[in-house]
């Protein structure tokens, strides 16, 4: 509201018995004048704060509904990533089960293989021993 003082008309005194009608009239009505004055500013002032209330309302509601909006974009991104980190965490479980496997068909080939050599380095011995034998006897 307004924050200077307004000239206020004084309120009318009580008429004279011998004043005139007209002059008292012309008095109220002057002074009802200044009310509707008074009153009107009041009123335009209450509008311009209620238009301006309801432009922050709006301000207010139209900046929630972004806020929303970017809340919910950025939970879908929080699902989508949640979604492959999960596959990708199975996909690696998946490869290091696969990995393991090859490693372990490696390592029983790998044995298999160092068996085989084994043997037949063996039976080579073997063979060697029992020629040197046969040699050692013809010599003899």
């Amino acid at each position: 509201m307004d924050t200077k003082k307004s000239k206020t008309a004084p309120a009318p005194k009580a008429p004279a018995a011998k004043a005139s009608q007209t002059e008292t009239s012309a008095e109220w009505l002057w002074y009802l004048q200044t009310l509707d004055q008074k009153l009107d500013a009041v009123r335009e002032k209450t509008s311009g704060m209620i238009d301006r209330f309801h432009q922050y309302e709006l301000k207010q509601h139209s900046v929630e509904q972004s806020l929303h909006q970017e809340l919910h974009k950025y939970r879908l991104d929080l699902q989508q990533l949640e979604q492959s980190l999960q596959y990708l965490s199975h996909k690696t479980q998946l490869q290091l089960k696969d990995s393991e496997k090859t490693n372990e068909r490696f390592m029983h080939e790998t044995e298999r293989k160092v068996a085989d050599i084994h043997f037949a380095t063996r039976e080579d011995l073997s063979d060697l021993s029992r020629r040197l034998e046969i040699l050692e006897k013809l010599l003899l």
